[in-house]
């Protein structure tokens, strides 16, 4: 409409605004009670800002005995029934009009965004919005949150699988055991460094300094010691309940979320 400046829209023969929205929507009661008529002080009301302004509004459909009345004002739209039971459900459809948004934001968000939803009914808790994306949309998320944390979880089996059959990458190091002034064999942690030294720590941290590489291993009876690298073992183990842990715990958010969506459509009548 704002590409057609000349173009004119009436409601009952006056002209309305180019901002136009119709909001469709529906109501579930998910509690454990149903509301009757005595527990409402205030029905459901949909408040809209004052610059902001209600049309019409009807329900279009309903869970089987559920008789919706809807009422509106300038800025209210308010649902009463007659008896709404646990997990029973009403569809509404109205027409507002909404000051035309800047750019980069749709009259529609704008309207759902100052959208404030209401009610004074006893031991009833507020009320939770749930958007309600298409099907194919849903469907297509679900997809891709599958497929990409199966290729991870594949991932992380590969990784096992190589740490677990790969002898030549297993972590360990390699200790020496030389005997000390008292004759005492003691374990040492050997680390090269680049000045051509070695650093010489014992187990108990009674050695703990730098010699000469050449003159160490020329002078000193040692014998060599496989020992796991428990450092590079952990990160492994964290490294693979990552690859493993982490997709799984995605595929079954995924799954949970899909029943879900599933559960409430089914909830309301969309399947």
């Amino acid at each position: 409409m704002k590409n057609f400046p000349d173009l004119a829209v009436l409601y009952r023969a006056e002209p309305v605004s180019h901002g136009l929205v119709l909001l469709k929507g529906t109501f579930l009661n998910s509690g454990r009670k149903d509301i009757t008529p005595e527990m409402v002080a205030d029905p459901v009301t949909l408040q809209l800002p004052e610059d902001f302004k209600w049309l019409a509004a009807k329900t279009v459909g309903a869970s089987p005995g559920v008789h919706i009345a809807a009422e509106s004002d300038s800025t209210a739209l308010r649902f009463s029934a007659n008896l709404f039971r646990c997990q029973e459900y009403f569809k509404f459809e109205a027409l507002a009009e909404a000051p035309v948004a800047g750019k980069g934001r749709s009259i529609a968000a704008e309207l759902v965004t100052s959208l404030n939803a209401s009610h004074r009914i006893a031991d009833t808790a507020r009320i939770r919005e749930l958007p309600l994306p298409p099907e194919w949309r849903v469907k297509q998320g679900f997809r891709m949150r599958i497929l990409l944390s199966s290729g991870v979880l594949l991932i992380g089996f590969g990784f096992a699988g190589f740490m677990l059959f790969n002898r030549s990458v297993l972590p360990v190091r390699l200790h020496f055991e030389a005997p000390t002034k008292d004759g005492v064999i003691t374990e040492l942690k050997v680390s090269p460094r680049r000045d051509g030294t070695i650093h010489i720590e014992s187990k108990d941290g009674s050695i703990d300094q730098n010699v000469d590489a050449q003159r160490f291993f020329a002078r000193t009876d040692v014998r060599p010691k496989i020992v796991p690298d428990r450092v590079a073992i952990y990160f492994s183990v964290a490294l693979l309940l990552l690859y493993v842990g982490l997709p799984i715990v995605l595929i079954f958010l995924a799954v949970t979320e899909r029943r879900r969506w599933m559960r409430v459509r089914k909830q309301i009548g969309l399947q």
